[in-house]
C-alpha cells in the first residue's frame, strides 16, 4: 500500500490525509494518524487501513514506530511536515519516492524545513495562490472536500459559528450567538464531531484554518475568518486572501446581518481531493 503522513498537530492534517485516501480508492492506503483520531479517520477513509500511532518523548522512539507503520508501503505522502514532528523522518527508511504535500508555514526559510523539504523527490503546495514556497514545481490554488450538495443555493439562511475548541473564541462566538439570536438570526452550533454544513448556511464565523477555509470558499459561504495565533500555521495571511478578516470583535454582529442579506458569494477556485490524488498517482 501507499502511505499517507496524518501525524500533524491537530485534525486538519487528518482531514487532508482521510481525503486523499478516499480519492485514491481503490488504490491501497495505509494512513498514519495520532491515536486518538483513528476512528474518526476510518470514518472519513473506511476503505483506508488507518493507524494511530502516539506520540513518544524522543525522536528516536517515533522514528522506530513510524518505521514498523511503513513496513510492507511503497511510497510516502507527507502531510505539511516532511520532516516529521521531531525529525524522526530523518531516519526513516523509505521504499519509493517521498511526496510533500504543503500547506502555508511560517518557517518556510527554516533549516529544519528545508531539510525535510530537500527529502522529498516531489513537492506539491496546495496553498499556491499564497506564493509561499518557491521550491514547489507544481502548485493548486488549494483543496477541499465539498461541504454542500448545491453550494449557495441559498436554502440556509442563518450563520454557523466554529470555535474549532479554542476557549478564547469559544467566548467570544457564545456572546456573539446570544446577540444574534436576540436579532431573530438563526445561529447554529455545531457539537464536537457534528457536520457543522446541514442546510448550507450563508454566513459563518471562525478560525482560517486550512480546511474550514478553503471549504467555506469552495461551497460559495461568507466566512467571516478570526485568525488565530498557530506557530507554524499564518491564519491572517490566508484569511486575506479567502475571506474577510474580522478585526474589530464588536463590529461582529452588524458584519455577519450584513453578509445575511447580500448575494451568494461564488465559488472560489478550489480543487476537490481528486485533483491532488491525481497527482500523487502521477508520481508513483
Amino acid at each position: 500500500p501507499l502511505a499517507i503522513y496524518a501525524l500533524g498537530g491537530g485534525s486538519g492534517h487528518v482531514v487532508r490525509g482521510a481525503s486523499l485516501a478516499a480519492a485514491l480508492a481503490p488504490r491501497r492506503v495505509r494512513l498514519l494518524v495520532p491515536w486518538r483520531l483513528a476512528g474518526w479517520a476510518t470514518s472519513l477513509a473506511p476503505e483506508a487501513e488507518v493507524v494511530g500511532l502516539s506520540r513518544p518523548a524522543s525522536p528516536t522512539a517515533l522514528a522506530e514506530a513510524v518505521g514498523h507503520a511503513l513496513t510492507g508501503t511503497f511510497g510516502l505522502v507527507l502531510d505539511s511536515f516532511p520532516e516529521g514532528l521531531l525529525d524522526e523522518l530523518e531516519g526513516v527508511h523509505v521504499r519509493g519516492p517521498r511526496l510533500g504535500v504543503l500547506r502555508l508555514r511560517r518557517d518556510a526559510e527554516a533549516p529544519r524545513f528545508r531539510r525535510g523539504l530537500a527529502a522529498c523527490d516531489a513537492v506539491i503546495d496546495v496553498e499556491g495562490r499564497l506564493d509561499w514556497l518557491a521550491a514547489a514545481a507544481v502548485r493548486l490554488p488549494g483543496i477541499a472536500r465539498p461541504i454542500a450538495d448545491e453550494p449557495g443555493d441559498g436554502r440556509g439562511e442563518g450563520v454557523v459559528l466554529l470555535p474549532g475548541g479554542d476557549p478564547a473564541l469559544q467566548r467570544l462566538l457564545d456572546k456573539l450567538g446570544t446577540r444574534l439570536a436576540a436579532r431573530g438570526v438563526a445561529v447554529c452550533k455545531p457539537r464536537d464531531g457534528e457536520a457543522p454544513w446541514r442546510g448550507a448556511p450563508r454566513v459563518a464565523v471562525g478560525a482560517a484554518g486550512y480546511n474550514l477555509s478553503y471549504e467555506l470558499a469552495r461551497a460559495g459561504v461568507h466566512h467571516l475568518a478570526i485568525p488565530r495565533p498557530r506557530p507554524f500555521d499564518d491564519q491572517r495571511r490566508r484569511a486575506e486572501a479567502l475571506a474577510e478578516v474580522a478585526r474589530d470583535p464588536a463590529a461582529l454582529e452588524e458584519a455577519v446581518i450584513a453578509r445575511l442579506t447580500s448575494a451568494s458569494r461564488p465559488p472560489a477556485p478550489v480543487e476537490g481531493p481528486e485533483a491532488l490524488a491525481a497527482w500523487v498517482t502521477s508520481q508513483l
